[in-house]
């Protein structure tokens, strides 16, 4: 079989020209005879043989000369070619023998398999259901598991080296192949780093669409390297395309360093298990190793979790949602490419220069500069205020506790003034910021007030609870109070309730925090018809429902649909809102429209979006706002990005003018 790795480029058999392979009928090694030409990369040239010792056929992988011979050490090479022939798994191809003659010729010794690569998959299917995708995954992370154990990194996962075996089985039998190859033909100490993947001899090993950033710039690799790459090959099988491509090796490279990838977009109907594996494939996906998983094995129970677990389940032990502890001290990260990737073509060194310029000056001091900033939680709440102190509140609590206690025993707590005692209680807590005694008060109306005073509206007491749970962060107590404060509203027929867009915001809300992109648009699509309905009333939720529907629609990439929506917003801001005082939500919305201006390709309105966000960011000023706040820096960030896709110098230009 043709190596997955390998792609025929020329016949090496006898032609009319009388050109013949001298390697055909060939015995090499003394024992391994050569029977046809299979194909080349840009490793090896690949041959059918058969082994004379056994009498079964094999597959010559020939290391392309220049390859090998700049290795320093024969002896290292020999020992890292030991490791990798010493790998014996189900999952993983056999390599059964790795040849060194005398005048420098290396050749591996392969089992040869019948079956297709996911490449060759992709290429008739586009994408894979998300079932399917599990399936495989799971069997390569087996194989990933039991080669990072015996300390070997693959170093070059990508579609064509994991193949689909041809097998009476009903499921998909997988096996990864090349591995460790890249390692053999790089050289690398324990206490030196990586000396790159595009090396002296300008090869590239380990293809630039799946390499890690750290692999990008040729520093020391682990086995988070490696679930990087997996996560790349899981985003194309899903969506039909890698996560980062560019024009070009330094594009491509520039992109992994410094770019998110897209939301996924498929027309699979997966549903809760497309929006799991999307968490997935993103925690794997991190720029920073250490915020990746740390090991296949936790990439592994989550993907056989998620098809099965239920919503509890899955939120309280999937590694996908688990933040990285802050205790554990970070890689001081500065994106600068090395010079052996600025060699690769003399055609790219003035592209090189001025990427290598452009990382330093602006990524390597900006990214320590400011917080972190998620653009995809730009409307799920990433920063609170601080509520006020409220004057006396000891006291006061004191006073209303006593009031609540005595009403109790005198006439119950089904009575008036037991309610009335709980409303101050409810009061004061919501003015202090005290949500969990706030929500345990409000549980307490909610389940007297019917039979005391009718008045007293329940769904607006359940979505007030349900604020006070999101506040707190108890994000599933919150869904559950507000999607009951819907169901309340709907029995009532009241439709156009402030309260229900507060229930409706809270719902959605978790839904797009928890990444759920197609439940979000249905909630926020809701909110937009009311507020809509609502807008000469309160024109303030009609730019929010427009905004956060937009921002919704930005994530799963319908980019037309939310420029109209950010443009709508932003216009009826301007239009209707009576004192537009410069304020964090429309700072957000300004950049976000940002975003979609620059995913659709318009650089320039981009840029005066973004530039409109960043004085609307400062204009705010601290805690939430200001010029050392995280949204300022995406700001910054962003317009740099915008500078360089339409003037890189002008980029360069710009910071050595402060950015501004």
């Amino acid at each position: 079989m043709l190596g997955p790795n390998e792609k025929e480029k020329r016949p090496r058999s006898d032609s009319l020209f009388g050109n013949v392979d001298p390697l055909l009928g060939k015995t090499m090694g003394g024992r391994w005879e050569v029977l046809e030409f299979l194909g080349e990369g840009s490793m090896s040239v690949v041959y059918k043989a058969q082994d004379h010792e056994t009498n079964e056929p094999v597959v010559l992988k020939i290391l392309h000369h220049h390859l090998v011979a700049n290795a320093k050490s024969l002896k290292r090479f020999e020992q890292r070619a030991k490791a990798t022939v010493d790998l014996h798994h189900d999952r993983i191809s056999k390599v059964l023998d790795i040849h060194l003659s005398p005048d420098g010729q290396v050749f591996l010794v392969v089992e040869p398999l019948k079956g297709e690569s996911l490449e060759d998959l992709l290429a008739k299917t586009g994408h894979l259901s998300v079932d399917h995708a599990v399936e495989i995954f799971s069997q390569a992370c087996e194989a990933l598991e039991y080669a990072h154990g015996e300390d070997v990194l693959h170093r070059d996962l990508k579609p064509s080296n994991i193949v689909l075996l041809e097998t009476s089985s009903i499921t998909d039998e997988v096996k990864l192949v090349d591995f460790g190859i890249a390692r053999l033909l790089t050289e690398e100490g324990d206490d030196i780093k990586s000396s790159g993947y595009i090396t002296r001899t300008r090869e590239v090993f380990g293809s630039p669409m799946y390499m890690s950033p750290e692999q990008c710039m040729g520093k020391k690799l682990d086995a988070r390297s490696d679930i990087y790459s997996i996560g790349c090959v899981m985003y194309e099988t899903l969506t039909g395309k890698p996560p980062f491509v560019g024009k070009n090796v330094l594009e491509t490279a520039y992109k992994h360093m410094n770019e998110s990838p897209k939301p996924m977009t498929t027309d699979t109907s997966s549903g809760r298990s497309l929006a799991r594996l999307e968490a997935v494939i993103f925690k794997c996906l991190a720029k920073d190793p250490n915020e990746r998983y740390q090991l296949v094995t936790q990439l592994y129970q989550d993907l056989q979790m998620l098809l099965k677990a239920n919503d509890t389940t899955w939120v309280n032990n999937a590694y996908a949602l688990k933040k990285i502890a802050k205790a554990k001290k970070r890689e001081n990260r500065k994106f600068v490419m090395s010079f052996e990737v600025g060699v690769f073509s003399g055609a790219a060194v003035l592209l090189f220069a001025v990427v290598a310029i452009w990382s330093f000056m602006f990524l390597g001091s900006d990214s320590q500069e400011f917080p972190a900033f998620k653009n995809d939680k730009l409307f799920v709440v990433q920063e609170r205020k601080q509520p006020p102190e409220v004057p006396d509140f000891g006291s006061q609590e004191e006073a209303y506790k006593m009031d609540a206690d005595s009403a109790r025993k005198e006439k119950g707590e089904k009575s008036k003034e037991f309610l009335a005692a709980t409303k101050h209680l409810v009061d004061l807590y919501t003015r202090a910021g005290h949500w969990n005694e706030a929500a345990e008060q409000l549980g307490k109306i909610a389940e007297i007030a019917p039979g005391i005073d009718p008045n007293i509206p329940v769904p607006k007491v359940l979505a007030t609870e349900a604020f006070c749970f999101f506040e707190q962060n108890e994000f599933d107590k919150a869904f559950k109070t507000a999607m009951s404060a819907i169901d309340e509203f709907d029995k009532q027929g009241n439709a156009k309730d402030s309260s229900l867009y507060l229930a409706y915001t809270i719902v959605g809300d978790v839904y797009s925090s928890k990444n759920q992109l197609s439940e979000a648009a249905g909630v926020y699509d809701k909110l937009y018809q009311l507020a809509d309905s609502r807008k000469l009333v309160s024109p303030l939720e009609y730019v929010q429902a427009c905004v956060t529907l937009g921002d919704i629609y930005r994530r799963q990439n319908k980019l037309q649909e939310s420029d109209r929506l950010y443009k709508l917003g932003l216009d009826s801001a301007q239009n209707y809102l009576s004192d537009p005082k410069p304020n964090l939500f429309l700072a957000k919305a300004k950049y976000g429209y940002g975003l979609v201006l620059f995913a659709e390709g318009k650089y320039k309105d981009a840029e005066a979006s973004l530039r409109d966000a960043q004085a609307t960011v400062k204009s705010v000023g601290p805690p939430l706002g200001g010029e050392k706040s995280a949204l300022y820096g995406a700001t910054k960030r962003m317009i740099t990005e915008c500078l360089w896709k339409t003037n890189p110098f002008g980029a360069i230009s710009a910071r050595f003018g402060d950015g501004k």
